[in-house]
């Protein structure tokens, strides 16, 4: 047990790389499956995820922010305005800590706010959460 703890230590084994991808949203929305999230180091969009839409109802997505651990936003691609009651709806993102020259297998995380609205609803609603990707 000292000996692998020496091991993650120094860096020679990395617990990071058994880690699987994983994307989390506060109700009523959620992540899809499992694949249904990537980040791509030489797509344009590059970071991309799908959300399912558990509200009961419609609804209008006002604004998705993406925040790298870094402090940057990214950039939102898609011109997704509503997602349909038990639909879901793929998000895409411009992201700048992920280019050409990000080698595959490196983690990408940030936080993910999605602010809407339910259909027949007046006021603005956050689902907040977290992705940690693997870029290919």
């Amino acid at each position: 047990l000292i000996a692998l703890g020496a091991l993650v230590y120094f860096g020679v084994i990395s617990p990071e790389r058994f880690v699987q991808d994983n994307c989390t949203l506060t109700p009523p929305l959620s992540c899809s499956e499992i694949g249904d999230y990537v980040a791509y180091n030489l797509a344009a969009s590059n970071v991309l995820f799908r959300v399912n839409n558990g509200a009961g109802n419609t609804i209008t997505v006002v604004d998705a922010d993406v925040e790298e651990i870094d402090g940057n936003l990214c950039t939102r691609t898609d011109a997704i305005t509503s997602i349909s009651d038990g639909s879901e709806a793929e998000l895409t993102f411009t992201c700048n800590d992920i280019n050409a020259a990000t080698e595959e297998g490196t983690r990408f995380k940030a936080d993910l706010n999605i602010i809407y609205t339910i259909s027949g609803g007046a006021y603005n609603q956050t689902s907040s959460g977290q992705v940690v990707l693997r870029v290919q």
